[in-house]
C-alpha cells in the first residue's frame, strides 16, 4: 500500500519533469525568434521565464530522488518481511522456541 502511493508520487514528479521540459523547448524556440526579429520585451520575458523554469526543474529532480530512495528502503523492508520464516502453531522446529 505505502510502495503504490509512493510509485504515484514519483510517477507525478516524472511527469511534470517531462512538462517542464517540453516547456523549456517551447520557450526556446520561441526565445530564438524573438531574438532573430529584435523584440527586446518578448526575449527578455521569455528568457526570465526559461531562468525559472530552470529554477523549478531541480526541485522536482531532487523530489524525484527522494521519493526513489524511500520506495527502494519500502521494497526492502517488504522483500525482508516476507523471508521470514511465519510461526506454525508452535510445534517445535517452526522457529518460535529456537
Amino acid at each position: 500500500m505505502r510502495a503504490a502511493v509512493i510509485e504515484e508520487k514519483l510517477d507525478d514528479a516524472a511527469r511534470k519533469i517531462a512538462v517542464l521540459n517540453q516547456q523549456f523547448r517551447d520557450l526556446k524556440r520561441l526565445y530564438n525568434a524573438a531574438v532573430e526579429n529584435d523584440k527586446f520585451a518578448l526575449y527578455c520575458s521569455y528568457h526570465m521565464q526559461m531562468r525559472l523554469l530552470l529554477e523549478v526543474k531541480p526541485m522536482y529532480y531532487q523530489y524525484a530522488c527522494i521519493e526513489a530512495e524511500e520506495l527502494h528502503r519500502v521494497q526492502t523492508e517488504i522483500e525482508k518481511a516476507q523471508a521470514r520464516p511465519t510461526a506454525c502453531s508452535y510445534s517445535p522446529g517452526c522457529g518460535v522456541f529456537d
